[in-house]
């Protein structure tokens, strides 16, 4: 019994030792399972991954196999890089063409001026009018005298005019100091080619220039033949040596008798008007003889303008045909009429072209009168410190009081300066100001006439030189006095006077007659 006791208490141990070492088997799988866990994962990710892409690479093979894809899609994109990289060059050569026709083009179009010029010749001096066509910038111009370009101090517009040289205006060019004859040449470069557009030869001055006179002409008486036989027959006419520089001295026009209107009468009012005719500017001269008891009378002179004086003097400065008419009222209202009138025709100025420019003094005389029509609102002339506004239609007139040497500038059709003191304006006939005229701005007017505006010229150490009617027949040595009569506008419109103290007087216009004297020594 013992030994079976003892038999069964060691299966008994044994059995619990098995049991016993399976569990700890049990318990050391266990913590090694939960040690490896993470890395399982990883690498069961690890795994799946790999096969999901080796399915898909699988399944992309297997789909490419019908149709292959991946090649054609790269080609299609290289295409579309290629079209665009076309489209950027055609662009560009665009760009390219234009800017060649640009550049280039204008290069090719250049051509010489078309442009005409009237040359004439007084002293050393040459004067070139410019007869039409384009008009020359200074910056493009080049003048050459002898070969050599010239100093800028050589050649200049005369009558104050601006550039560029326009048709009218007239160059003059300086050849003092050069050999005779001496060679001008004008050259012109307004793109990328130089044009000759003039060249002439100054001849060397061998007579003096003439004075322009004032006395009527006379005839001419020819000189007694010399070294003639008695008995032989008269010689013929002798050739006569040409002038270098002929000189064409405008005559004065001579004082023509006007003739005498009679007076006109309607009942008891009796109308004088004298002159009946003449050119512009006119001045009329207006009587009432009327007799009797008389309680008002007005003058209408069919311009616009009345008054009621009883001898008024009256400016027509505007070409045209008008009717002066005089009503009078009498005490007795049956002794009225119907107003009488009186035709009166005024015609054009006869002026001629005049530019000139020297050192010295200049005026313009007492009293001139400067008349304009003016045609657009918003004009403005600020005399004696005020300004005051003038509307469409108004007739306006300025009467220079003390004359002087103020700027004058009137040019298309416009009054840009007037630069006076003690000016009278009178607007519509009514007096509305006096004083110093400051600013003006008429910038459009539709007529314009002076009367009475004479200017004199004192021709300083230089002298001055002008031309009348495109001849340079003005030649005024250093005290000189230069008179110019009936000044308004020239065949273009202009009026320009400027005086500089230090840089003389230009001028520039029209002129019925001019003198030139030396004024007795004092």
């Amino acid at each position: 019994m013992n030994e079976e006791e003892d038999d069964m208490l060691e299966l008994l141990d044994d059995d619990e030792l098995i049991a016993e070492s399976a569990h700890n088997e049990a318990l050391g799988h266990a913590e090694e399972s939960s040690d490896d866990s993470p890395d399982d994962e990883l690498e069961l990710e690890e795994s799946e991954e790999e096969e999901e892409l080796a399915l898909e690479d699988s399944g992309e093979e297997q789909l490419g196999q019908p149709e292959p894809e991946p090649e054609p899609a790269t080609e299609k994109e290289g295409l579309e890089v290629d079209v665009r990289y076309l489209i950027v060059a055609a662009v560009a050569i665009a760009a390219i063409l234009v800017g060649a026709v640009l550049f280039v083009l204008p290069m090719f179009s250049d051509k010489a001026p078309d442009v005409s010029f009237n040359p004439s010749q007084t002293g050393e001096d040459l004067f070139l009018y410019h007869a039409g066509g384009a008009q020359l910038s200074k910056e493009f111009l080049t003048v050459q005298i002898n070969g050599a370009p010239a100093s800028p101090d050589k050649y200049m517009l005369m009558g104050g005019g601006n550039w560029p040289w326009s048709s009218g205006t007239v160059l003059r060019v300086d050849t003092s100091g050069y050999t005779k004859p001496a060679v001008v040449t004008l050259f012109y470069k307004p793109k990328s080619t130089e044009y000759t557009v003039y060249t002439t030869t100054v001849q060397p001055s061998q007579t003096q220039t003439p004075e322009p006179v004032t006395t009527p002409e006379q005839p001419e008486q020819q000189a007694p033949a010399q070294n003639v036989t008695p008995g032989a027959p008269p010689a013929g006419p002798q050739p006569v040596a040409p002038e270098v520089t002929p000189q064409q001295v405008p005559p004065t026009p001579l004082a023509t008798s006007v003739p005498v209107a009679a007076p006109v009468s309607a009942g008891g009012v009796v109308m004088d008007v004298q002159p009946a005719a003449g050119s512009a500017p006119l001045t009329v001269q207006c009587n009432d003889l009327s007799t009797g008891c008389i309680r008002n009378r007005v003058w209408s002179f069919g311009d616009g303008m009345t008054t009621m004086k009883r001898s008024p003097t009256h400016v027509f400065p505007f070409p045209g045909t008008y009717n002066i008419s005089l009503d009078v009222r009498f005490c007795d209202p049956e002794d009225d009429q119907v107003p009488p009138t009186r035709q009166v025709v005024v015609a054009p100025s006869n002026r001629q072209d005049t530019i000139i420019q020297g050192t010295g003094k200049a005026e313009i005389s007492v009293d001139a009168k400067i008349f304009f029509t003016v045609k657009g609102p918003g004009t403005t002339v600020r005399i004696g410190g005020r300004d005051h506004t003038l509307k469409s239609g108004d007739h306006v007139e300025l009467i220079l009081g003390s004359g002087g040497s103020g700027d004058l500038s009137v040019v298309s059709k416009a009054i840009l300066k007037c630069d006076y003191s003690n000016v009278t304006m009178v607007v519509n006939g009514e007096e509305v100001e006096n004083g110093t005229v400051s600013a003006i701005n008429i910038d459009q007017y539709l007529q314009f006439e002076t009367a009475d505006l004479t200017i004199k010229v004192q021709a300083g150490r230089d002298g001055a030189k002008g031309l009348v009617g495109g001849q340079p027949v003005i030649n005024a040595a250093k005290g000189q006095q230069i008179t110019f009569s009936n000044v308004g506008t020239d065949s273009l419109g202009k009026l320009l006077f400027s005086v500089q103290d230090s840089a003389g007087f230009t001028f520039r216009g029209g002129v019925g007659s001019y003198d030139v004297s030396t004024p007795p020594p004092l």
